[in-house]
């Protein structure tokens, strides 16, 4: 990343993984200041070097699962209102599905609408990550709604 940030030519979107995969990577290790840092870095690398709106609501969609993963609710929801998409959504295109992903996470255990629509397309498209990050929120919600044998099935 530190690479990325020196040269003019840029893949824009591996930078956008970097950025959001070290900001998990952060919270994930307790340290919810740094990745909400890392998150600001990108935002301000991504306006300098004006990539495209889609990238920046991916890492918008990931900042609200790490608000969301803090305890902050009211972040999470507000990033839901604010993101232009909904469950009801009859396209649900690829290029946003991080977004979906984001928008299932934090409407748990009503977003299971959208995450059969996203696993059909995953699966689809052999998209093998997509598909298991599907299948667990799936059982996520599915265990919120009390319904622990099925989830367990859609796990299995």
């Amino acid at each position: 990343m530190d690479l990325a940030r020196g040269t003019l030519t840029v893949y824009a979107e591996i930078v956008t993984l970097g950025y959001t995969a070290l900001a998990r990577l952060q919270q994930a290790r307790g340290n919810f200041q740094g990745a909400l840092a890392t998150l600001s870095a990108f935002a301000e690398l991504a306006d300098q070097r004006h990539f495209v709106p889609r990238l920046l609501a991916w890492a918008a969609a990931v900042q609200a699962e790490l608000e969301l993963a803090h305890g902050n609710l009211e972040a999470a929801v507000r990033w839901v209102e604010e993101s232009g998409i909904s469950a009801s959504d009859e396209e649900k295109s690829y290029p946003r599905e991080r977004e979906y992903l984001s928008l299932a996470r934090c409407a748990l255990p009503r977003g299971t609408a959208v995450l059969v629509r996203l696993l059909h397309d995953a699966e689809r498209n052999a998209r093998g990550g997509s598909v298991i990050e599907i299948l667990i929120l799936q059982a996520l919600a599915l265990q919120a709604q009390g319904w622990q044998k099925q989830a367990l099935a859609v796990l299995q």
